[in-house]
């Protein structure tokens, strides 16, 4: 599933790796009971997760331009 676009593979595999990361934070905040915690990896984790796996070759490439526009320390790779 993440590999059908050879040039995409490795990012897309890095973006779903950080969102699951995420949605695993976000479910533990749950079990913990931050519900603002939970909230903040629950988007997160959609917000990278999902794009990597729905997205087309164009969309995802519009969507890496748009996270490294907004990425903090994006100027420094």
């Amino acid at each position: 599933m993440l590999n059908r676009y050879p040039d995409q593979t490795r990012s897309r595999r890095g973006f779903a790796l950080v969102g699951a990361i995420f949605l695993v934070f976000g479910l533990f905040m749950a079990l913990v009971g931050s519900g603002i915690g939970a909230f903040i990896g629950v988007i997160f984790g959609f917000v990278l997760l999902l794009p990597s796996v729905l997205f087309g070759e164009v969309g995802f490439q519009k969507f890496e331009k748009i996270i490294s526009k907004i990425a903090l320390f994006g100027s420094l790779s």
